[in-house]
């Protein structure tokens, strides 16, 4: 099993010894992270442990403020809880991601484990708290959308009823009305309506700095990923907001950033490879070669 899940790796880690303890820390590590996200360590004998993992308390979190949210549906009381809603979860968040370190650190207490190997599988650890903290984040989001939209409907049909009321009032409630005038009146108090909600729409739009950094936050996920799984063959490098609001200008490139297509061969590989990759990959290629 080792050699059919390392072998094309032996050259980077040397031994099969070396492997071998990896490949239990990667288990230990493995462990941890199911540990804290599923509460499986402190299942006692009532079969309760999974109510202390981060899933079980993520949901519990966010089923009592999405019951708050409909006792309150108002907007201000909305945005008031989805403020609080976040802040509670990144700080469960937190405090899930040091109680995984200290575990991860209390079970690769064993000497055979080198310092750097234990680095390498701490830097990882968090990202499966990291994805569960999106999931949980994502499905608040949703209810808070549904609590949005039919408090948005209900305003409308309150707006548009007032509308009305005030017509038939200041008409001495006549039974009926002109096309003309239902048209000139839809129009009119349709197009206050519509101001008012692009105002409010403006206020929900990310800034483009925002999503720049956000779209980086997930590629340097990727890249950390990528580089504990290849070790030295890893070419890509973590890259900043500022890679992505990059104009070199000329062409094309004058609407934005320049894509791959667009840029040449040293200014891709400049931008997102590690310097000296070149050499790196052929003398790996060399050295595979050598003990071929």
């Amino acid at each position: 099993d080792t050699l059919d899940q390392f072998g094309e790796r032996l050259l980077h880690y040397r031994t099969i010894h070396e492997i071998e303890l990896r490949r239990e820390l990667a288990d230990v590590a493995k462990n941890v992270v199911r540990d804290a996200l599923d509460g499986t360590a402190g299942a006692g004998a009532q079969g309760d442990g999974g109510a202390t993992g981060f899933h079980a308390r993520a949901r519990m979190m966010v089923d009592s403020f999405v019951a708050r949210m409909h006792a309150s549906p108002t907007r201000l009381d909305l945005e008031t809880t989805d403020l609080e809603l976040s802040r509670a979860l990144a700080c469960l968040r937190d405090e899930f991601v040091n109680r995984l370190e200290h575990d991860f650190q209390a079970r690769a207490s064993d000497p055979r484990f080198s310092a750097t190997a234990k680095e390498q599988a701490k830097q990882q650890i968090r990202t499966p708290i990291d994805w569960a903290f999106e999931n949980h984040l994502y499905t608040w989001k949703l209810h808070l959308k549904k609590a949005s939209d039919e408090r948005a409907m209900h305003e409308l049909w309150v707006h548009f009823t007032g509308v009305l009321n005030r017509h038939l009032a200041g008409t001495g409630h006549r039974s009926c009305l002109s096309e003309d005038e239902s048209h000139e009146l839809f129009e009119s108090e349709w197009r206050s309506y519509e101001a008012s909600y692009r105002v409010r729409l403006r206020t929900l739009i990310k800034e483009w700095q925002t999503l720049a950094h956000e779209v980086t936050l997930l590629f340097n996920h990727a890249v950390g990923k990528l580089q504990h799984e290849a070790g030295s063959l890893a070419l890509l490098k973590e890259v900043g907001p500022q890679q992505v609001v990059l104009n070199p200008g000329g062409g094309e490139r004058e609407r934005g950033v320049a894509t791959l297509l667009e840029q040449s061969d040293e200014e891709w590989s400049e931008q997102y490879f590690y310097l000296g990759w070149w050499s790196t990959v052929k003398m790996k290629g060399l050295a595979l070669l050598q003990n071929a």
